[in-house]
């Protein structure tokens, strides 16, 4: 069983009753639960904070708002579990992976995919929004989401233009393009922050970009002579051109962004009071 299937296994049998010792067997290392999460490995730590966001919050589903446990409640758990063990001092906690995987990671989900729906599209972003806001309300009122991120996740989830804003930023400092490679360009015709290197295929420079400008490589695609370039081909070999960054439509409606925001305010107003 791999670890997504033990993370999906565990979130949807866990309870009040049975959490402690659930709990514990995600420490381990053996069993039908087993997460690895009592060793001091850092890289565990994220991948099962992405395994649960993928569980809870990514996959859309309507979640009733009265569940016995929420997501932060069983990320609390297992945190507090960790903080028992060898987890180093000042080493990523799960509930630090899972916020900083819900501020790269959100605006993928709220943008329209190339294929399928529209309307089961626009659905799921919505649901994957209310479940942001309610995870990061949770573990802000507990006081383990620090401020400059929850502010970062209020604006990314209140305003549809995030993205432009982002962008702009990435223009300072820009690298200097190299003979020989393509340049990359935004739609308004600046070039981003980084560029391509030597050696680099596009695949590479997509993420190396993406961490740049603070999204998921989910978010853009490049252009290069009206089609997209293949992941794994080589910068050199498609020579002296311009790449251009194109940002995936917005499938969240400005409606639903204002109710999630609204609804993430409300949760928190007495801590930010």
């Amino acid at each position: 069983m791999d670890l997504q299937s033990r993370v999906t296994l565990f979130m949807n049998k866990v309870s009040p009753t049975n959490i402690g010792r659930f709990v514990e067997e995600a420490r381990s290392t053996d069993g039908e639960l087993a997460m690895g999460l009592g060793n001091s490995d850092d890289n565990v730590y994220r991948m099962v904070a992405n395994c649960i966001l993928t569980h809870s919050v990514w996959s859309g589903m309507k979640r009733s708002s009265a569940a016995a446990l929420t997501v932060a409640d069983v990320i609390l758990a297992l945190d507090s579990s960790a903080s028992e063990g060898v987890h180093a001092a000042g080493a990523p906690t799960l509930t630090s992976c899972v916020i900083d995987s819900v501020m790269l990671n959100m605006l993928e989900h709220f943008l329209l995919a190339g294929e399928g729906d529209r309307e089961n599209q626009l659905l799921k972003a919505r649901e994957c929004a209310k479940g942001v806001a309610r995870l990061i309300g949770q573990l802000f009122k507990a006081g383990l989401c620090p401020f400059p991120k929850f502010e970062a996740i209020l604006e990314r989830l209140s305003r549809q233009n995030i993205f432009a804003s982002e962008a702009a930023e990435s223009l300072l400092e820009e690298e200097p393009h190299v003979s020989g490679l393509p340049q990359c360009v935004l739609l308004s015709g600046r070039m981003t922050k980084v560029q391509p290197r030597v050696g680099e295929s596009v695949g590479d420079f997509k993420t190396r970009l993406a961490r740049a400008m603070r999204v998921a490589p989910g978010a853009f695609v490049f252009c290069l002579g009206g089609s997209e370039p293949q992941i794994d081909e080589e910068m050199q070999h498609l020579g002296d051109a311009q790449l251009q960054v194109m940002v995936k439509t917005p499938v969240l409606n400005e409606e639903h962004r204002v109710e999630h925001t609204c609804l993430l305010l409300a949760d928190t107003a007495a801590k930010l009071q």
